[in-house]
């Protein structure tokens, strides 16, 4: 299968019987096995985005979008769709995207700074603020997907995104969960791999392993992240919107107006269309 087609595994919106009856660990890998070559064209296509570093909240977003339909099984058209929703969320994603490489930098330093401290004030001071890069690598989960979904200024995306890390936090710890074992596993993987092959070939193999670093585990991390990011989106915005507005019930693609919890629907939606 084509790593750019322009359609998904099936036609039409929704999922298969089947695939709705898988959960957790089975669906996450039915979802990777089916899709596995699409995932890979748009991780690919995602990292060579990010390249120029001003560029990696635009990336994300599209990424975003295209990861998403993916879990949940809608069409989607890599390459078209990717683009129309930087088009159209770029201003949020640019800034998104400075927030992102700020909060890197600034642990990167803080790192390097409190590192040589192993004891004291300045020691525990470090574990401390270590604290806040936690939260906000959790709130990474929801802030992409708040900014192409919903119609929320920026300061109300990271107010929501900071309240589902709080309030989906059994989601969150069990996405964690997921990525510390994603990582471990792909380590014991080139481990085997490194000791299994002949010394004469390590520097190949070394090199795929470099290759290969760059596309599979982000597109491993993504779809675990969208599983429960999305889930949690769901049952702390829409469902909520949906229970106390029967008549005016809207569907998940559909935007919300700049509240925590959405009031009213908005006309226009910020997806991209689904081709």
């Amino acid at each position: 299968m084509a790593l750019f087609g322009n359609r998904s595994l099936r036609e039409g919106p929704g999922v298969y019987k089947y695939d709705a009856e898988k959960t957790g660990f089975f669906r996450y890998w039915d979802i990777l096995f089916k899709k596995f070559t699409r995932i890979i064209g748009a991780t690919l296509l995602y990292v060579v985005c990010c390249l120029p570093v001003f560029t990696i909240g635009l990336a994300t977003a599209g990424y975003s979008y295209i990861m998403r339909n993916f879990v949940r099984g809608e069409p989607v058209s890599i390459i078209s769709d990717f683009f129309t929703v930087i088009k159209k969320n770029w201003e949020q994603s640019l800034v998104a995207g400075i927030v992102d490489v700020v909060v890197i930098v600034s642990y990167v330093a803080n790192y390097l700074f409190y590192s040589d401290f192993q004891e004291g004030n300045l020691f525990y001071l470090f574990w401390a603020v270590s604290v806040f890069y936690l939260v906000y690598f959790i709130m990474r989960f929801y802030i992409y997907d708040l900014i192409i979904t919903f119609d929320y200024k920026i300061v109300s995306v990271y107010k929501n995104a900071f309240y589902l890390a709080v309030l989906g936090i059994k989601k969150n710890l069990l996405t964690l969960l997921s990525i510390v074992s994603l990582t471990l596993a792909y380590i014991g993987l080139i481990w085997l791999i490194l000791s299994t092959f002949p010394v004469q070939m390590t520097e190949l193999i070394i090199f795929y392993i470099i290759v290969l670093s760059m596309f599979i585990p982000i597109a491993l991390f993504s779809v675990a992240i969208q599983m429960n990011s999305w889930s949690v989106i769901e049952k702390l915005i829409v469902e909520p919107y949906n229970e106390k507005n029967p008549t005016e019930k809207i569907a998940e693609e559909q935007i919300f107006t700049d509240t925590v919890v959405p009031e009213k629907k908005s006309k226009n939606s910020k997806t991209g269309n689904n081709n």
